[in-house]
């Protein structure tokens, strides 16, 4: 009510300008101001569009056929190892097939397996007197459970019309097969770095990496190892960004999000069924549920997601093109623009969801004590401990309480877009898909890199596989797979980055 009296007094103060002596020139001044800014306004969103690079659809790639098949039975034999972490056979089955199938590149680099199935590698520089310091790529090879709704053998690894099906196809045995394949290929060739480049692969990515990436980084923090420059898995080439076939990008992830795990207990006393408390247990924590999911805390504009959204301008309609052009002036309109698509929102705000909530295990009975566990994906300026403020003053004046789980960690830092690596990798992405922008973004998710974040000061996360919104889709979930001249295509793009380091 207060805004809408205020607009009200506004146009009355307006309008009497008229009457008064020097009212009309004023309001002809601020008229005249306003149809300037609109129409600046709308002259940059139009040109916004032209302003970035525009690629044309991505034409399927041609890699290496005899480097794209060698990869392919790679990649399916992999997959045949269920390996779903936690499963120590599985695991240690497909180590010893990777240390066989790549036998010669295991025998030249020094290799550390920790019991549980991770794998440090190190590729030492050919003069290690002039050699920089070093560079890490990164990965996994445990993959989450195949779940329901397969139309095949989840683990089969099966080749049919030119695609490999299983779980791991993408995330991550794929990206791992191709860095091998890039080291085992360059290897043949005679090839040696300029600098020792570092292979870390965990056991345990899907469940937090604290037995692998987490062990593994702290061996190398005690060893006094520093990185230039570390890269593990993260955004993809996409086919069509934004929904749009005719805008695909590369995006390149320049910092994560943090996951963290709320515990919500709502606690009231005992009563019978039919004389019910006018707030039960169940009552009191879905209420608490509803208050967290529709008070996040506030949008945050970073300056990697500003540059992604300029970036995108060309696959974007006219209105969300007007109101990313003219930025910062328009930044109050952005979660309201955006407001329909979750990809984007989740780049711009800390998400909170509701992910499980238990009661009584009886239909007739009133329970003294519920459960919820809410989990967030915190973006940057956020931390856990002032979400777990946020979350505490939205139900402070319900019978719940608020806890941190066991999940819990701040959201990584922000590597530069104007790195030298981040640049090298871009050429290396353009030399196979020349006309595709290469676009920051911050992962919604969490990988191992933050764990060895204080390695480096320059940590990118990018996994060089062409997918459809299909396949990207299909990751965590069924029927996962890549297509077999992307991954010919990711284990070239692996080798032309590794030659320019």
């Amino acid at each position: 009510m207060t805004l809408l009296r205020d607009l009200y007094a506004t146009i009355v103060i307006f309008i009497s300008n008229f009457t008064a002596r020097w009212g009309t020139w004023v309001n002809v001044l601020l008229l005249t101001a306003l149809a300037a800014l609109i129409l600046v306004m709308l002259v940059r969103a139009m040109l916004a569009g032209h302003t970035f690079r525009r690629p044309a659809p991505v034409a399927p790639p041609t890699p290496d056929e005899r480097l794209t098949e060698h990869a392919a039975q790679s990649l399916s034999s992999a997959i045949r190892f269920a390996t779903v972490t936690g499963d120590q056979a599985a695991m240690d089955g497909l180590v010893e097939y990777l240390k066989e199938r790549y036998a010669d590149a295991f025998a030249k680099m020094n290799v550390l397996a920790l019991p549980e199935g991770s794998l440090l590698l190190r590729w030492r520089a050919a003069d290690r007197k002039a050699a920089q310091a070093p560079v890490m790529f990164c990965g996994h090879l445990d993959v989450v459970p195949p779940g329901e709704g397969w139309t095949g053998e989840p683990f089969s690894g099966a080749r049919e019309d030119g695609l490999i099906r299983g779980r791991g196809a993408v995330d991550c045995k794929g990206p791992v097969i191709a860095m091998l394949e890039a080291v085992s290929s360059l290897m043949e060739e005679g090839y040696a770095p300029r600098r020792d480049l570092y292979f870390a692969f965990g056991h345990d990515e899907e469940t937090g990496g604290t037995g692998g990436a987490a062990v593994l980084a702290e061996l190398l923090q005690k060893r006094g190892v520093y990185f230039d420059m570390i890269l593990d898995e993260g955004g993809t080439i996409r086919k069509s960004h934004l929904g749009r076939r005719s805008y695909p990008a590369a995006l390149i992830g320049v910092a994560e999000k943090a996951v963290c795990v709320y515990k919500l207990t709502a606690r009231v006393p005992a009563a019978q069924l039919g004389e019910p408390p006018r707030h039960t247990a169940v009552g009191a924590l879905s209420e608490a549920v509803c208050r967290i999911e529709a008070a996040l805390p506030r949008l945050r504009l970073l300056d990697p997601v500003k540059q992604a959204l300029r970036a995108s301008m060309p696959a974007m309609g006219f209105w969300r093109r007007l109101v990313v052009a003219n930025l910062p002036l328009t930044k109050p309109l952005l979660g309201l623009c955006f407001r329909g698509h979750a990809p984007t929102m989740a780049l711009l705000r800390t998400t909170l969801s509701a992910t499980q909530m238990s009661g009584s295990g009886s239909e007739v009975q009133l329970p003294t004590v519920a459960e919820a566990t809410v989990t967030g994906c915190l973006l940057q300026g956020d931390t856990a401990q002032s979400v777990l403020r946020h979350i505490r003053d939205l139900v402070a004046d319900l019978p719940v309480e608020v806890e941190l789980g066991s999940v819990q960690s701040d959201p990584s830092h922000i590597s530069s877009d104007k790195s030298p690596y981040y640049e090298a990798l871009c050429n290396a992405v353009h030399e196979r898909f020349a006309t595709l922008p290469c676009i920051p973004t911050i992962l919604t998710g969490s990988t191992d890199a933050r764990y060895y974040e204080p390695l480096s000061g320059t940590v990118i996360r990018f996994t060089p596989i062409l997918t459809s919104d299909q396949a990207y889709n299909a990751v965590h979930g069924p029927d996962e797979y890549v297509r077999e001249t992307s991954l010919g295509a990711a284990v070239e793009i692996y080798r032309s980055f590794m030659k320019k380091l």
